[in-house]
């Protein structure tokens, strides 16, 4: 999935890695972090994040902020997420920025992919929710 989204970017190469967050690992010094939003668990041992019963009122995601570098940055980020087995506690992942729906990623998708094309030097933050049941385990920007 990676790569088809790097082709249809026009993105080349490998990149370089820019950040990788974890629950383990939310921070990362001038570069990204990761704020939980009303887990219903925090498995450190596991290096996850769950939420049950999340479809709620919004206010229960995992956000993800990166410091861009400058003007003409492009970061491709790669999160890792799970959801329940059980059909009845799916739903699709959701990403958001700026209070508004960027994408929508099926259920059964482990990876959610997604490009921050940057026009300036600021923090940059976008959200991810998921169904009734999921779960967060990290995430990695590559700088292009």
């Amino acid at each position: 999935m990676k790569d088809q989204l790097l082709k249809s970017l026009n993105l080349s190469g490998p990149g370089s890695l820019y950040v990788k967050l974890s629950v383990k690992h939310p921070f990362a010094d001038q570069r990204g972090d990761l704020w939980f939003h009303n887990p219903s668990v925090i498995e450190g041992n596991f290096d996850e994040a769950d939420w049950y019963n999340a479809l709620d009122d919004g206010t229960r995601y995992v956000a993800l902020h990166i410091k861009s570098e400058g003007a003409g940055h492009k970061y491709l980020f790669d999160c890792s997420v799970g959801a329940s087995q059980e059909a009845a506690n799916k739903g699709p992942f959701t990403l958001w920025r700026n209070q508004k729906k960027v994408e929508t990623f099926a259920a059964d998708e482990p990876h959610l992919v997604f490009l921050l094309d940057s026009g300036d030097n600021n923090w940059h933050e976008f959200r991810i929710s998921g169904g009734p049941i999921w779960y967060f385990f990290g995430c990695e920007a590559t700088r292009f």
